[in-house]
């Protein structure tokens, strides 16, 4: 505390009404890393635009392409109380920016972003749950950062509003955050007035490079309580978290995008590097969510789940689930869709190549739904047990598709060319209908042991359609090829 200290600084800047800026150029570390040890929680940024840079102090410098940052300015809060308050830096205004500065051991959340008046603000660059050089586990003992009580248009990472902005074209942003170590999620977004938050370019359960884990001890991301409106996307790297990569929770939790990552992989996508659960696990009543343009491998349970009575209409679209763009195996563990538990009207796949999901290499099955009143469902336009191009096998361990106990109204495929499902050279059926309640479920216009093209054969090992068990008043056809199959047709 007292004149010059970072204490003293953010009172400062919270008692005027301008922008403010707080540096650092502290002269008692000798080159190394400085630490700021707090015996009481800082207060929190009152005042909108303060910018608190981390950089400034000497020897810092931001991320490269291949290289982690190196923060000069450590703030630690071992020495606190276990208190919910008890923040490393809480934001409760607008247009702040926090940069190149590291955060942790404090008993809550690395940094809180957590009133309606919380809007516009940034936080990037930052280590957020590790040391200095982002590869030590010093995680905070909730969220790396929550969002929360209405708090909206806020921004983790590196945000792009008029492309094209990469400093290096393939390259992550050099203002990417590293969160991980954290004991409960690295990102939390929480609350059904808490919306339009972006986490854009983050290496999330990673090291500062981005090919190790260190992950948190429960999600990546969570969105959930209803926030809405909330986007997660642009190369966040989410892998190495000890549950699921994201989840997607709630009633209300509506209309968030997750789009263009890697889940469950490294930042180059050649590695795995799972999350413990599920990739993306969108359940317990969300709805209306897009999963879109991701890879989704390497995962410890199934690479996409959506379960849950009034968990619908959610899109899942354009993904690769369990390999990568160089069609290598790093299948997720299980499955690499699962719909149950009355999950219904989800879309998985779409009517265009662009929305084409390609889910092979997985352990177990491709898309696997189950449960009662799971109705509705639509798989269309995929590739199932193939190669990215669709011209050699890639196969799923099990079926391509299994419909089991009591899933009703389910289409696969559809009436146009580009809904064609594709489901070959998995290790059992290429669709199984299975169970006395696995009715009025639709089979239609799918190449089924054929290559994209129709033109060649890619074998499911057993049945190309297995019919069993008292399933009943299912259609197949019109227009489905069944070839190449190990057993029957």
């Amino acid at each position: 505390s007292g004149e010059g200290s970072l204490r003293w600084a953010i009172n400062q800047a919270n008692s005027s009404s301008g922008p403010d800026t707080i540096l650092f150029n502290i002269s008692t570390c000798g080159g190394s890393p400085c630490t700021i040890s707090l015996s009481t929680a800082l207060p929190y940024l009152t005042d909108a635009r303060t910018t608190i840079d981390g950089y400034s102090q000497p020897g810092s410098s931001s991320a490269t392409c291949s290289e982690g940052a190196d923060l000069m300015i450590e703030i630690e809060g071992s020495l606190l109380a276990e208190d919910v308050f008890n923040v490393g830096l809480g934001l409760a205004s607008g247009g702040n920016v926090i940069k190149g500065l590291t955060i942790n051991r404090f008993p809550s959340n690395g940094i809180a972003i957590a009133t309606s008046s919380a809007t516009g603000n940034v936080i990037q660059g930052n280590h957020i749950g590790t040391n200095t050089t982002g590869s030590v586990d010093l995680g905070n003992g909730l969220s790396g950062i929550f969002i929360g009580q209405g708090a909206h248009d806020n921004i983790v990472g590196y945000y792009c509003s008029s492309p094209p902005c990469e400093e290096i074209p393939g390259c992550f942003h050099s203002e990417r955050n590293v969160i991980s170590g954290n004991e409960w999620e690295g990102v939390g977004i929480h609350g059904d007035l808490t919306y339009n938050n972006k986490i854009y370019q983050n290496f999330i359960g990673t090291r500062a490079g981005g090919d190790y884990p260190l992950g948190n001890t429960l999600y990546g991301v969570r969105i959930y309580g209803g926030a809405k409106n909330n986007t997660v996307a642009d190369k966040n790297v989410i892998a190495g978290n000890l549950e699921d990569g994201i989840r997607l929770a709630g009633a209300g939790t509506t209309g968030n995008l997750v789009e263009g990552n890697n889940i469950g992989t490294s930042k180059s996508g050649l590695l795995d590097m799972g999350n413990g659960a599920y990739g993306v696990n969108i359940m317990g009543g969300a709805r209306e969510n897009t999963v879109v343009l991701n890879t989704i491998s390497g995962n410890d349970d199934c690479g996409v789940s959506l379960c849950g009575t009034g968990t619908n209409a959610n899109t899942v679209s354009g993904n690769i689930i369990g390999t990568n763009v160089y069609s290598m195996d790093l299948g997720n563990t299980y499955d690499g869709v699962y719909i149950c538990e009355g999950a219904q009207d989800n879309l998985i796949g779409g009517d265009s190549s662009a929305e084409r999901n390609v889910i092979s290499a997985n352990g177990r099955g491709g898309i696997y739904m189950e449960g009662e009143f799971t109705e509705g469902n639509t798989i269309s336009g995929n590739f199932i047990g193939t190669n990215v191009s669709g011209n050699a096998a890639l196969g799923n361990g099990d079926d391509g598709i299994i419909v089991y106990g009591d899933c009703q109204n389910t289409i696969i495929g559809g009436s146009s060319p580009d809904e064609k499902n594709v489901i070959a050279g998995n290790g059992e059926n290429g669709i199984t209908l299975l169970n006395p309640d696995v009715a009025h479920n639709t089979v239609r216009g799918n190449y089924i042991g054929t290559n994209a093209a129709g033109t060649a054969i890619i074998p499911n090992i057993a049945n190309g359609i297995n019919v069993g068990n008292g399933a009943h008043d299912n259609l197949l056809g019109p227009g489905n090829i069944i070839a190449g199959s190990g057993e029957h047709g």
